[in-house]
């Protein structure tokens, strides 16, 4: 049952846009608390505490106790992995656009 679980979760990861921008924004930052992603990212509360459940169910982010017992998350080496794609996608989607729009 727990790969399935995983697996569900990895497939997650995929669906949500959220939890690739959380994946590239703490492998650029380093770290990150949840008011850098939501106010960074203006996403909503809810979306962003979604993905980083599923994103530290997958072991692609940990979760620490920061300053003033606030949580405090960091990428891990497979998630900085991960972040790698996803950033060369959106460089290609980016990209795409605009040779879209030239024409």
């Amino acid at each position: 049952m727990k790969n399935q679980e995983i697996q569900i979760s990895m497939n997650d990861i995929w669906k949500q846009t959220s939890t690739m921008e959380i994946l590239i924004f703490l492998s650029e930052k380093k770290q990150g608390i949840l008011s850098d992603f939501i106010y960074g990212m203006r996403k909503n509360p809810n979306t962003i505490n979604r993905a980083v459940e599923i994103l530290v169910k997958s072991e692609l982010i940990q979760e620490s106790t920061g300053n003033y017992n606030s949580r405090l998350f960091t990428i891990t080496d497979l998630g900085k992995q991960i972040a790698v794609l996803a950033k060369k996608q959106q460089e290609l989607f980016e990209q795409h656009e605009k040779t879209i729009s030239l024409s």
